[in-house]
């Protein structure tokens, strides 16, 4: 059978092509090849289309028909070859596209995947991780992330540890990528993850070193706060400082001067930076109208560790950040009623750090302490000034004022002052506040330069808790007593990246072991395991076990 017979085909006009295999006119001239044939078990014979011409030729056409043909002689049924076969094409092209998939692609897959099951990461979180891996990855962000094998992450670390000086970022980042490519391999994407040879060779953080600011320091930082926070009349400086007009340009945008005066607050409460921008104007009292029977003003939050209230006194020094937040309200209501109209992009007038983003807060200094950075350069007892130092800072100027760990412990919120979160009214708020206005003005007064105080670094765990004392202490009033004056902060060595500090676990310890008249002895060794038989302890038994712990 010629091709002209297939071309002379009417409407709905059938030939017959042999062995199984015929074609059928079609209104717009083309033809549909058919396979028709029986096969055992069947009723009724097996017909499918092969194809169109003249998309596919008659050869074409006959060499489907022949591995339909084979699969009916085996008793496979056509349709559940053809359904394979979509099936193992889908398998090779998701391969195919998994192969292909850049490091950036596998990103945003890996959130979407954490987003479906509920678990997304914080903002921060997310943020810190993209700007991590355009930062130290930079080259693979656009290459399929199947590229990235063993040697290159190696290359990576050296790089990042020598020339770079920067060996905990490339860690981190590292940390970072190697959750994604566990959750690609789980998930079939990817066979092998290349990040875990760090494992056992590079820890991202080495000795603790408790990083803080000299007292010359923060009045530097305070003083370039406020030529910030005045950017017309010091527009000179600024540009001189930060180079040409451009920063000066973002200096004066409101977003850059909510960040100043979080900055400034941060360091003068010794509260974490969510805390601080986090809150809202129900939470501060200014006024005397507004502090009732309190003493003076103060702000009450919601611890984010321990998720209970705390009430901190407003200092004088604090009081100019307060009072600039509360001179934008009416800024935030005008551009409020030009936006109005669109309804987006509304500042929520709740809060002291309002976003852009509507009804949140502003999550980040970053920016501002990169401006600050540039213009106090090479601090004596930190890298580089951030939320952290100066949390440290705050609670470093304490200590060398005279205030234990404990009192610290309090101010910054670390350490709970009430068992019962329902006895946290507001009254007992109010008092929490007054009970450490003294400190908080004394510690202020030092931070700003107008109390002298000569700075002592906080004393690390191995300097407070020395282990023979921890085992011979016979009491856990003794053993308590070896943590009063540990930082609150300080982390168990190897525990770094966990929720626990080093003073809770030491209290937890302390209080489930209880008194021990004798002490604890030495610490057991492997080799100091008790030896049970399978029956329990026998005599022979109880030999080999004399005198273990």
């Amino acid at each position: 059978m010629t091709l002209s017979a297939i071309k002379r085909l009417n409407y709905q006009e059938e030939i017959n092509l042999g062995r199984g295999v015929k074609a059928r006119g079609n209104k717009d001239g083309s033809a549909s090849f058919l396979f028709s044939m029986k096969m055992k078990g069947l009723s009724s014979p097996i017909r499918m289309k092969l194809g169109t011409w003249p998309d596919i030729s008659i050869d074409d056409a006959e060499d489907k028909a022949r591995i339909y043909r084979a699969k009916v002689a085996e008793g496979i049924h056509p349709k559940d070859y053809e359904t394979d076969q979509a099936e193992l094409k889908l398998i090779e092209e998701a391969e195919a596209k998994s192969q292909a998939m850049t490091v950036w692609e596998l990103l945003v897959w890996y959130e979407n995947i954490k987003e479906i099951d509920g678990k997304p990461n914080a903002e921060r979180t997310i943020t810190d991780r993209r700007w991590g891996i355009k930062s130290v990855f930079a080259e693979w962000v656009e290459k399929p992330a199947i590229g990235i094998t063993k040697q290159v992450v190696l290359n990576k670390i050296f790089e990042w540890s020598s020339q770079r000086g920067s060996k905990s970022q490339v860690i981190k980042v590292c940390e970072y990528m190697s959750a994604i490519w566990n959750l690609a391999i789980t998930m079939d994407l990817l066979e092998i993850n290349p990040f875990e040879v760090r494992k056992g060779r590079f820890n991202r953080r080495g000795k603790k070193v408790i990083q803080y600011m000299q007292i010359d320091e923060c009045k530097s930082l305070i003083k370039w706060i406020n030529i910030l926070h005045e950017p017309v009349r010091n527009a000179t400086l600024i540009a001189e400082t930060f180079g040409g007009e451009d920063e000066y340009s973002v200096t004066v945008k409101v977003q850059r001067q909510l960040q100043f005066d979080a900055i400034a607050l941060t360091l003068l409460t010794g509260l974490r930076k969510l805390e601080v921008l986090s809150l809202k104007w129900s939470q501060v009292h200014l006024t005397s109208s507004e502090w009732g029977t309190s003493k003076g003003a103060f702000f009450d939050f919601m611890k984010s560790k321990q998720q209970e209230p705390m009430g901190v006194p407003i200092t004088e020094q604090m009081m100019p950040y307060f009072e600039n937040c509360l001179s934008r309200i009416e800024e935030f209501k005008s551009i409020n009623e030009k936006r109005s109209d669109k309804n987006k992009h509304l500042y929520n007038l709740d809060y002291l750090f309002p976003s852009v983003r509507a009804g949140e807060a502003i999550t980040t200094t970053i920016s501002a302490f990169d401006q600050l950075n540039i213009a106090i350069p090479n601090l004596e007892k930190a890298e580089k000034v951030g939320a952290q130092v100066l949390r440290k800072t705050f609670a470093t100027t304490a200590y060398s004022l005279g205030y234990t760990m404990e009192q610290i412990g309090l101010f910054t919120g670390h350490t709970s002052a009430v068992a019962n979160n329902n006895v946290a009214t507001d009254a007992y708020v109010a008092r929490q506040a007054d009970s450490h206005r003294e400190g908080f003005e004394t510690i202020n007064s030092a931070l700003v330069g107008d109390t002298h105080v000569d700075l002592v670094p906080l004393p690390t765990f191995e300097e407070i808790v020395e282990q023979e004392e921890f085992l011979t202490a016979d009491t856990k009033a003794k053993r308590l007593a070896l943590f009063d004056n540990l930082d609150p902060d300080a982390k168990i060595k190897g525990m770094e990246d966990n929720d626990i500090t080093a003073k809770e676990m030491g209290t937890i310890i302390s209080k489930a072991i209880g008194d021990t008249p004798h002490g604890l002895g030495k610490l057991p060794t492997w080799d100091d395991k008790i030896v049970m038989s399978e029956g329990g302890i026998d005599e022979e038994t109880k030999k080999k076990n004399r005198g273990k712990k």
